[in-house]
């Protein structure tokens, strides 16, 4: 079974399971993970109310699926990470209208996870947010679907 789809139907049984709220399933991973965040948002557009990639990145051809769907997008990356670049998909995703927010470490490199759901960051709007709050706080809008 592809791993991505049973990550989607174990998610979707504990939704039923536990009465969650399907409107607020988020996302997270570092590294291989965020790729893989990226991954799953790509293709289950509207599903995930966000997605927290740390130290990763999307397939630029991608970009538009994400900007498309109603995912909000806060990614974490370290500047001088030489493990996995930063190939723009922000930008990518903000140019096409989507809902995508990078904040840069720019004197860090690959490893930044350990301390990120533990510090707030000043986010688009001006305030500041502890990320795993921010995420706790995203409802996906799927009436403008």
């Amino acid at each position: 079974m592809d791993q991505g789809k049973a990550i989607i139907e174990a998610t979707n049984a504990i939704v039923q399971e536990y009465h969650a709220d399907s409107n607020k399933i988020s996302l997270s991973g570092h590294s291989d993970g965020a790729i893989g965040a990226y991954h799953l948002a790509v293709n289950n557009p509207n599903y995930f109310s966000c997605i927290v990639p740390i130290s990763g990145y999307a397939v630029q051809a991608n970009c538009q699926k994400i900007a498309g769907s109603n995912t909000k997008v806060w990614a974490f990356h370290g500047a001088k990470d030489t493990s996995v670049k930063e190939n723009g998909t922000i930008k990518t995703i903000q140019q096409s209208n989507g809902d995508a927010y990078l904040t840069s470490f720019p004197s860090a490199g690959h490893c930044i996870q350990n301390d990120i759901f533990n510090t707030e960051y000043e986010y688009k709007d001006g305030n500041k947010y502890n990320p795993l709050d921010w995420a706790f706080e995203q409802t996906l809008e799927k009436n403008k679907i």
